[in-house]
């Protein structure tokens, strides 16, 4: 599954380019992946927990599911730089944290749609 949204990434970039919001690449990039035969779910809550009780929720930009009931979080950014990378990779191990203790085993990954002076570029970085 991880391949199959580099290559959705990857699609979406190169149809759309850069400059858009987070939202306009997170429908784009559904779309692919549902083209490719994943579900995917797009602002999916992830309950934030404080002594056994949900105080606040998060909300994962795409979960996508394979046949197999593999998950995987994905994370869109449209940032130029690197750096809120701390923060993001924080945010998305929580997210994998919080979907692990629904008894989901997941992994994660951020995906930035960003320009740079020569160019544009897609930078995916993946934690478990």
């Amino acid at each position: 599954m991880d391949e199959a949204v580099r290559v959705a990434a990857r699609e979406v970039m190169t149809v759309l380019g850069v400059g858009h919001g987070e939202v306009v690449y997170r429908n784009a990039m559904a779309i692919e992946l549902r083209e490719a035969g994943f579900r995917c779910q797009c602002e999916v809550p992830m309950p934030v927990h404080y002594k056994g009780q949900i105080v606040a929720c998060g909300y994962a930009d795409i979960v996508v599911t394979d046949g197999d009931g593999g998950r995987t979080i994905v994370e869109l950014k449209a940032v130029v730089g690197e750096t809120s990378a701390p923060a993001w990779k924080a945010q998305l191990r929580k997210y994998v944290r919080s979907d692990g203790d629904r008894g989901v085993v997941a992994t994660g990954m951020v995906v930035n749609f960003v320009q740079k002076e020569e160019g544009s570029v897609l930078t995916t970085t993946w934690f478990v």
